[in-house]
């Protein structure tokens, strides 16, 4: 079968063409085409918080959902790139420029705007970022599958108290996507950059006093116009932080502005930090603008060699993949990834399933310029940060009106080398003895080591070295019950879930040794029960039990719970309007 697609902004074409439709009369080929319309994704199958896949247009509470169709015609750099926009109520924070450090999501709450991120869930694998790092940074965006996102108590009630936030469910490709005893190969080769979608003007103009005129002061230092004064007129050198800020001070004309310093005044000096007097300060011709001056593009090369193939019984997929990211500086601050991904499908008989997964990770990020972009942006445009003294070493703060070092001092006398190996399995199982009963099980497991070195030698000389160690598994045994009386359609799933994870933290340096080590538990059973009646009437309802050892010990079992309903009046024989395909009222 060939399959052509045409790509349009609010929904695609696709003509298929079946090989067996095609035949050759007199040098000339007829063969059969049909067109399919696809509707921003109303169709698509959910399967989190649910007793079984269910569309998306018979759910009762709130999922956003991302599929490989939305990814493949411009393909995400990242997995939290390839939500931007797609899901409604989810705020994508980048709040570092530095490479390897992903972005925080954000999941409007009941309570609140702004809550600590959701919980992952990567190929059945469990993961809280707020114990074990956020995922993200270990998946290949072009390896996503699909990403559901659970928004509100929804999580919670599914998840347990970990879901409190919200739940981002990952699921990645597998050789299933290949047609029938097909092999595919696929080599990808990406080069590309980065640069900032929209500049700050930032202000070129100082608050300081300067002389209005030319004279000798009482020290009988030549003052000029422009020049740095203090409260008694005396001049002050431009390098050292000596200025004094000219607050406006006649509150009988202005009340409100007393105290107020006005930053408009134009910088006539370079400034250094470090002052001679036998050297005059040398005069500023442009202000610097900092941003322009050592903002880098940020250059990127990926690449990712895909096999895949699709049998009978048995599919499978390996993907090997590299990525290297330039920093946020020009020579500081890379990032390089190199990753493993394993997924195989059995079936092992006709009624009995099972699926492995499997992802190793090595990342080894430079954490040398973690706070470069900050430091340029409130570094006063007088500052010139290449200027070295009489050694050729930077000036450690060369700007006297501030206490922030110069990060490029920073950087040139400072090495933080850090690596990370994670691994992420999991395996899952399902047996269906009799149609309107499955058992399946899951297992996942979660394995992740850094390592971090940081050196500093300057004026002062310091070695740290810290190691940390994190491994979780979670498991899931669960019943399904699905059955159609007449027109009523009744799901119904019981599911046990237990986790257990440990992390451990040790650093060592010169001035002795630390460490820390934190374990919990958690474990829950949970009920959930889903009625279509001519699928338009729809009720659903979650219990769900929670224990979770991070709370007191008369806190630690919690009862969550969920209810909802949905009507979809397109479904009735009376609906009016045929250019609306999809009307729906829902509450949860």
């Amino acid at each position: 079968m060939i399959t052509i697609f045409w790509r349009a902004i609010i929904f695609a074409l696709a003509a298929t063409m079946p090989l067996s439709a095609v035949a050759w009369q007199d040098s000339t080929i007829t063969q059969d085409s049909t067109l399919s319309e696809e509707m921003l994704n109303v169709e698509a199958n959910i399967v989190a918080g649910v007793p079984d896949k269910t569309p998306k247009t018979k759910m009762t509470f709130s999922v956003g959902v991302v599929t490989n169709k939305a990814l493949q015609p411009v393909p995400a750099l990242s997995p939290e790139a390839a939500l931007y926009g797609k899901v409604a109520g989810l705020k994508v924070v980048k709040g570092d420029g530095q490479p390897g450090i992903p972005a925080s999501l954000l999941l409007r709450g009941p309570t609140r705007l702004e809550a600590s991120g959701p919980l992952y869930i990567v190929d059945d694998v469990i993961i809280d970022p707020a114990i074990f790092g956020s995922p993200l940074t270990d998946i290949p965006a072009d390896q996503i599958e699909r990403i559901e996102v659970v928004k509100g108590a929804a999580g919670a009630a599914v998840y347990g108290s970990q879901g409190a936030h919200g739940v981002v469910r990952i699921t990645t490709r597998r050789g299933q996507d290949s047609g029938l005893n097909q092999t595919r190969v696929i080599v990808r080769n990406e080069i590309g950059g980065s640069s900032l979608a929209r500049k700050i003007k930032f202000n070129q103009h100082h608050g300081f006093k300067i002389a209005a005129s030319a004279y000798v002061d009482a020290n009988g230092m030549q003052v000029t116009p422009g020049d740095f004064i203090d409260r008694n007129g005396n001049w002050v050198d431009p390098r050292l932080p000596n200025r004094v800020l000219d607050t406006y001070r006649d509150p009988g004309v202005v009340p409100h502005a007393a105290g107020i310093a006005f930053y408009d005044k134009p910088y006539k000096y370079v400034a250094t930090g470090v002052s001679d007097r036998n050297i005059p300060p040398q005069l500023l011709t442009t202000p610097f603008d900092q941003i322009d001056r050592f903002l880098d593009a940020g250059a990127f090369v990926g690449n990712t060699i895909t096999l895949s193939r699709n049998m009978a019984r048995t599919s499978f997929l390996i993907n090997l993949g590299n990525r290297t990211e330039g920093g946020e500086v020009s020579g500081v601050a890379a990032f390089n990834r190199k990753n493993l991904r394993v997924n195989l499908d059995h079936q092992i008989r006709e009624s009995l399933f099972f699926g492995v997964s499997g992802l190793y990770s090595h990342s080894q990020p430079d954490l040398t310029a973690s706070s470069i972009f900050s430091s340029l942006a409130f570094t006063a445009p007088d500052v010139d940060l290449k200027a070295r003294d009489e050694n050729g070493r930077l000036f450690i703060q060369p700007d006297p009106a501030s206490v922030q070092d110069n990060p490029l001092h920073f950087a040139e006398n400072t090495k933080r080398d850090a690596s990370r190996d994670r691994i992420l399995g999991s395996l899952n199982w399902r047996w269906i003895p009799v149609t309107w009963f499955h058992v399946e099980s899951r297992f996942g497991f979660d394995r992740s080591t850094r390592q971090t070195e940081w050196r500093r030698e300057d004026i002062i000389s310091r070695l740290v070295k810290s190691d940390i160690s994190e491994k979780s598994w979670n498991a899931e045994v669960a019943g399904l019950f699905r059955q159609r009386f007449g027109d009523l359609t009744v799901k119904t799933k019981s599911q046990g879930l237990f986790q257990r994870a440990e992390f451990d933290f040790m650093q060592v340096e010169e001035l002795g040794l630390g460490g820390s080590t934190i374990k919990f538990r958690s474990s829950g059973y949970a009920v959930i029960t889903a009625l279509d009646y001519k699928d338009r009437y729809i009720i659903d309802g979650l219990i769900r039990r929670d224990k979770n050892t991070l709370f007191g010990a008369q806190a630690k079992w919690q009862m969550h719970y969920r209810a909802g309903a949905a009507y979809r009046l397109t479904q009735e024989p009376w609906w009016f309007l045929p250019g609306v395909d999809e009307f729906k009222l829902r509450a949860a």
